[in-house]
């Protein structure tokens, strides 16, 4: 009986102390894919700048040139991955977005990256901040970044992006704050979604391809400090709903196709820049 005392001992003992490793395995063995990972996608660029010198094998992940790690055990591995201006060329086609279940920030902005932006974006759904903007992504805008409902801000603009805005594509992202979609070839309808977002300050939609008539319920973004729609092919009237802007600071909307009258806007209180030139809007100013 001794002996089977001692051994059930020595048993519990051995898997105590393993579990009392688990959670330091589990950390580096999650950082080893997302080096694995990162090496993958690095080894398949045309080209990169000085900032993927130091990602290189057996060192440590954490010391990599953008890259911020997190200490909880909770949530192990990489939080963040910065790389603007770091002539990365090439494409997200073997980024492998799995590996990275905790990512809260991503910004590849400024840079030579093109192809499609992958639909697999939308499994980063702790991601706080987007930035993609600057490059050479072309196709569509995927649907699954209506997955990201925590982010922040997304940044998008300067690149190719075209065809329609899925009305499920960002109308969804309901703690988003900066929406930057400006300079691209963006075409169709503004998407009437849009107007659920209802934490948004800053919305430019500038210099794409839109159609048809500015969504009435912009003028639900009741906290819409800036609105920029300017030369895109927009036609119809200016809807009196953005007179109910309080907060707004700066509405562009020149250079489309937008006729009418000018609507009563005596209700934006904030409003310090006003463009509507370009445009075939008749009568008085109000």
């Amino acid at each position: 009986m001794k002996l089977l005392a001692l051994e059930l001992l020595l048993l519990l003992l051995l898997l105590s102390s393993a579990c009392l490793l688990c959670p330091a395995n589990s950390t580096a063995s999650v950082l080893d894919r997302q080096a694995d990972a990162l090496l993958q996608w690095k080894s398949g660029l045309d080209g990169h700048g000085s900032c993927l010198n130091s990602w290189t094998k057996g060192t440590n992940t954490c010391n990599w040139t953008g890259i911020v790690c997190s200490t909880s055990d909770d949530a192990p591995g990489i939080l963040s991955i910065s790389l603007n201006s770091c002539g990365i060329s090439g494409s997200l086609g073997k980024f492998w977005f799995a590996e990275f279940p905790h990512l809260q920030g991503l910004d590849l902005g400024n840079n030579s990256i093109s192809g499609p932006i992958p639909s697999s974006i939308g499994r980063f759904v702790d991601l706080f901040d987007l930035d993609l903007s600057s490059n050479r992504f072309s196709g569509s805008i995927p649907t699954s970044l209506g997955n990201l409902t925590r982010l922040n801000s997304l940044y998008l603009s300067s690149n190719l992006l075209s065809q329609e805005l899925s009305e499920s594509a960002i109308g969804t992202l309901n703690s988003l704050q900066f929406l930057d979609i400006g300079n691209n070839k963006l075409t169709g309808p503004i998407p009437y979604s849009l107007g659920n977002l209802s934490t948004l300050y800053f919305l430019d939609l500038s210099f794409n391809k839109f159609s048809g008539p500015i969504p009435r319920e912009l003028g639900m973004l009741e906290s819409l400090i800036s609105l920029y729609l300017l030369r895109n092919e927009i036609t119809g009237c200016i809807p009196t709903e953005l007179g109910m802007l309080q907060d707004l600071v700066s509405l562009d909307l020149s250079n489309n196709r937008i006729t009418g009258f000018i609507p009563n806007l005596g209700n934006l209180t904030s409003l310090v820049s006003l463009v509507l030139s370009n445009n075939q809007i008749t009568g008085s100013i109000p």
